[in-house]
């Protein structure tokens, strides 16, 4: 964790030396020998971070340079915001300040930095003199020779009492033991502890696998192997002797030729890296026999290299009917593994429980502590520039699906996502998202029609891994976990959840130095307006109210780091002119308010994200050629502004505009064209305008929701090429809009929303909509009858009906559909959710059934 804070402000050393020059005079040289030190400390510091758990010299020394880069933070924040008030004092003319004429606290700024580079150089100097030089060699066993001096976790144990693996047993077994002839690979990919080598274990000893392969052999990887140690163990087990003068290439080829003419199955349970499988694999023969390697792991990246033809298998987390199975069968060994009958009905108080609670809780704490240890190796694995994005998954409440936008945003703020050249911040941020879910830390939540993450979450053991690191290295804390102490808060960052039971720490208990601040719980007006004008807060990044608040004060402009600001205002409002002094702001989410920004807010060159629920409001016609860095600008209402600012928007990704647009048609067509990174577009409320020929110059967009009038659907040529999600709402078409949409040739999801069509009729025909997944009607006051002729949507997994009110029964063309998974009908807040099998016309007279019942209703 430390490399990643280290990281961090060596970015924030080049940003400041590159832009702060005229300011640096006099301390270029002790900023330069910072700069170097550190550079050469984080080199160290990918191998010590892996150590701090065995060597409390280690953690100490890591722990100081963890210490240092916060101080030295926060001398270059405390000193940018002087630079700040110097310009707005206006003591000195742009370009030139003589040095001699500066204040007090500029020279300090030196000496501070002297300070801090006096305090690494004994840090460097304790490396050697405690003998933290030594571990140098122990770090990363895995490409070393002989025994690994860091001690091996012993493998899990076989496992009697299993439950709810039934189904992925019978899949894997039959990977296994059928399908192709030449060796294949069948990887078990899931998070630490879900049961990966205890499934594999139980079908390893089946019977039937057991007769099937010639020769067996399991082996134990972790992530300190050593592949000549692993390639002895596979020998032992095939061969039944040990062979120990033979070097690694020798036992290779040993291993090799005595498979080649065998069929034979090899386990490698507990693999880790891509490295570890590119240096056995050829060990086994590929052969024509039926032979299998199965692999478990925690990391999707490893089984992705190592498919030869079948996908990973990913192990689903237990039921909660399951987990009380599993329970009771460690509960009650004594009783048939059920929970005694007299003891589940039994009534106690809660005086009693908690009794209870206190005489088991040192074994749960036992407990708890085996588990962090267990999916703290996934933490350890992870490179410096996950662990900051994994340990912020604890900001966020348990057992809530994550937006993957704010997520993404947050990080992007933070200053976690690295650049690369050709992406964007948010791309490479969704790469991150991706690596972790990859690595079975985050699970998917929704994914959009194109397939990206559209929200996530975490397992609670996770989010508590995730809290429990953040507090070690002082980067998070979590109200809960607030003492009652009158010492401040130390960490960089608070969040402080709703709870109306818990007493909350007072704002004066937070320290100076805090970074991002989560109060998503009521504080009342006085509060929020503590936090705007309160000294201690300066040098927030992050400033986040879950709760709605009065209005924003001008002390908002005084937060010049601010990057991400989140609050929800009670009314219209207009905000102050000071914001437009935060030149770091890159999101600004408003919730579901409704804002007027300051023609000072679209001069702001590092906005990224601005939304507001309810709209936003641009007053007059202020110039927005500063906004290169704009990609998000949701509900802005329609007006003057577009004619010379909505072309300079060039990097908008996300565009949503509300009003009437026919007042400004030609202009919005004009502007529109030249927005060549357009990914989607939202035209809501209000008249529509009467051509759309200038979607079809929007290459990249795929996203289109339209909301107004229509007097025709757009012809297919006009709509964007490449557009795969249409959304209809309250068009009012009178003529059939499939006869149109049915043409579109990417279209993925269809949304025909309230009173987007007011017929009675719609036509499927054959060949239409060949990559349709995804219908919803909701709300077509007027649909009777909907014909699906042979061949139509043959893509389609999930149809939606709701609120339908004359609709009678579904089309007999959905009985040919063989793709489709789900189908969801209902009325207000009634649903019906199918999920067609073998027998389709079982779920067709059971769907049309649920129809007539609701209609006679």
């Amino acid at each position: 964790m430390a490399e990643a804070i280290v990281t961090v402000f060596l970015q924030k050393l080049v940003d400041l030396v590159a832009q702060e020059a005229d300011f640096l005079a006099g301390v270029e040289e002790q900023l330069q020998l910072l700069r170097t030190d550190l550079e050469w400390i984080r080199s160290f510091l990918k191998d010590a971070d892996g150590r701090r758990r065995e060597n409390e010299r280690v953690n100490v020394w890591v722990s100081q340079i963890r210490d240092v880069a916060y101080d030295a933070e926060d001398v270059i924040d405390t000193f940018l915001i002087k630079i700040e008030q110097q310009r707005r004092n206006q003591h000195f003319s742009h370009g030139f300040w003589c040095f001699l004429s500066r204040p007090p606290a500029f020279h300090d700024v030196g000496k501070k930095i002297k300070e801090i580079n006096k305090r690494i150089e004994r840090i460097r100097d304790n490396k050697s003199r405690y003998g933290i030089e030594d571990i140098d060699g122990e770090i990363s066993g895995s490409s070393n020779e002989g025994p690994s001096r860091k001690e091996k976790r012993t493998p899990i144990v076989e496992e009697v009492d299993v439950v709810g693996f039934e189904d992925d047993e019978k899949t894997l077994t039959r990977k296994l033991i059928e399908g192709e002839t030449q060796r294949a690979i069948i990887s078990i990919v899931g998070m630490g502890g879900l049961g990966k080598t205890t499934i594999a274990k139980k079908i390893y000893n089946r019977r039937v696998i057991k007769r099937h392969f010639d020769c067996h052999a399991w082996v134990y990887v972790s992530q300190e192997y050593q592949i000549r140690e692993l390639l002895q163990e596979i020998i032992k087990c095939i061969i039944g002797r040990n062979e120990f003068e033979m070097t690694e290439e020798e036992l290779g080829r040993k291993l090799s030729e005595h498979l080649n003419q065998r069929r034979y199955l090899v386990v490698l349970d507990d693999i880790w890296s891509i490295e570890a499988w590119e240096r056995l694999e050829s060990a086994f023969p590929k052969g024509q026999l039926g032979s299998r390697v199965l692999i478990t792991t925690r990391n999707k990246d490893v089984a992705k290299f190592a498919y030869n033809r079948s996908p990973p298998h990913e192990l689903r987390f237990l039921r909660e009917d399951e987990c009380w199975d599993l329970f009771c069968k460690k509960a009650f060994r004594d009783v048939n593994h059920s929970c005694p009958t007299d003891l589940e009905m039994k009534a106690r108080s809660s005086t009693e429980w908690e009794k209870v609670l206190k005489t088991i809780s040192w074994h749960l704490s036992e407990g708890q502590s085996q588990i962090s240890k267990i999916l703290a190796l996934s933490y350890d694995d992870l490179p410096f520039y996950l662990k900051s994005c994994f340990l912020y998954f604890g900001i966020f409440p348990e057992d809530k699906e994550i937006p993957n936008r704010r997520l993404i945003q947050l990080w992007v703020a933070e200053g976690f996502i690295e650049e690369r050249r050709g992406e964007t911040l948010e791309e490479v941020a969704e790469d991150y998202l991706q690596e972790l879910i990859d690595r079975s830390m985050i699970q998917v939540g929704k994914r959009s029609s194109d397939g990206r993450v559209k929200a996530c979450c975490v397992h609670d053991l996770f989010r508590d891994l995730s809290i429990l690191e953040a507090r070690k290295d002082k980067f998070l804390q979590v109200d809960g976990n607030i003492e009652d102490s009158a010492s401040p808060v130390r960490s960089r960052r608070l969040v402080v959840h709703h709870n109306i039971n818990r007493r909350y720490v007072p704002l004066s208990r937070l320290a100076s130095n805090l970074r991002s601040l989560f109060w998503l719980t009521p504080m009342g007006n006085e509060g929020s307006e503590v936090i705007f004008s309160h000294g201690s807060f300066k040098l927030l990044r992050i400033l986040d109210f879950g709760e709605t608040i009065s209005s924003l004060p001008k002390e908002v402009g005084d937060l010049i780091h601010l990057r991400y600001l989140g609050i929800e205002l009670l009314e219209i409002r207009t905000l102050p002119s000071s914001i437009g002094n935060l030149r770091n702001l890159q999101t600004i989410n408003m919730g579901k308010s409704y804002i007027r920004p300051p023609n000072s807010f679209w001069k702001l060159q590092q906005l990224r994200n601005v939304r507001a629920g309810a709209g936003i409001e641009v007053v007059g016609c202020p110039q927005m050629n500063h906004l290169k860095n704009l990609q998000m600008l949701t509900r802005v209402a329609v007006g003057r502004w577009i004619e010379h600012g909505l072309s300079q928007l060039t990097n908008l990704r996300k565009l949503g505009l509300d009003g009437r647009l026919s007042l400004q048609e030609e202009a919005l067509s004009r502007s529109l064209v030249k927005l060549e990174h357009l990914h989607s577009l939202k035209l809501m409320r209000g008249d529509t305008m009467q051509t759309f020929a200038f979607f079809e110059h929007l290459g990249h967009l795929n996203k289109l929701y339209l909301r107004g009038l229509l007097k025709e659907l757009p012809r297919v040529h006009e709509f964007p090429p490449n557009l795969t999600k249409l959304t209809l709402i309250h068009s009012k078409l009178e003529q059939d809009p499939m006869v149109t949409l049915e043409k579109l040739p990417n279209l993925q999801i269809l949304r025909l929303l309230r009173w987007s069509y007011v017929g009675d009729k719609i036509v499927c025909t054959g060949r239409g909509f060949h990559k349709l997944g995804e219908l919803i009607l909701e709300r077509l006051d007027g649909l009777e009858e909907w014909t699906v002729m042979d061949g139509a949507m043959l893509s389609l997994k999930c149809l939606s009906i709701l609120d339908c009110f004359r609709f009678k029964m579904l089309p007999e063309g959905l009985l040919h559909l063989t793709t489709l998974q789900e189908l969801i009908l209902g009325y207000a807040s009634e649903r019906l959710t199918v999920r067609p099998k073998d027998n389709r016309e079982d779920w067709y007279n059971m769907a049309n059934t649920y129809l007539r019942e609701e209609e006679m209703s």
